[in-house]
């Protein structure tokens, strides 16, 4: 995660073709984002689609260079 605001609601997550790390931030948005306070892991994750296409136009150059995109929860 490369920035997020407190409430979790907007931020912007780093893109290295490590979809590993990647989901790990999403799922970091995710708890930012709850309003509940007690710490939980996700254990599983039951389903989950990513179209490529939409993916690769997603993806947005840093100032630094390094690639990043804003979640959608």
């Amino acid at each position: 995660m490369v920035v997020a605001v407190l409430t979790g609601t907007e931020g912007m997550l780093v893109w290295n073709d490590n979809w590993v790390s990647f989901i790990d931030a999403v799922c970091l948005m995710e708890r930012v984002a709850s309003s509940r306070k007690e710490l939980t892991l996700p254990t599983r994750i039951r389903s989950l689609r990513v179209d490529p296409l939409v993916h690769e136009k997603s993806i947005t150059i840093l100032e630094d260079g390094t690639k990043g995109m804003e979640p959608v929860l």
